[in-house]
């Protein structure tokens, strides 16, 4: 799944504040948090500590054209 049919579904399901995601690359897979809150997207590692902070914030353009090429898996929604 790409990241603007993410950013789609977390706009349109008002039920969830954000998704954990799987990307494969090859035999590795990471894990990723993206949450929305206000206007803004914070992207974080699983493992980092969630601070929603500026430096995790982007816009929907920041992410679209950051992950552009990247596919995702939604293994979780966070509510």
């Amino acid at each position: 799944m790409k990241i603007k049919e993410i950013l789609e579904k977390l706009d349109s399901e008002n039920n969830y504040i954000g998704f954990q995601l799987s990307k494969r690359n090859g035999l590795i897979n990471t894990t990723w948090l993206l949450y929305k809150k206000d206007l803004a997207y914070y992207f974080f590692d699983i493992n980092q500590k969630i601070e929603f902070e500026d430096n995790y914030k982007y816009s929907t353009i920041e992410l679209l054209n950051e992950l552009e090429k990247a596919s995702f898996e939604i293994e979780l929604s966070i509510n």
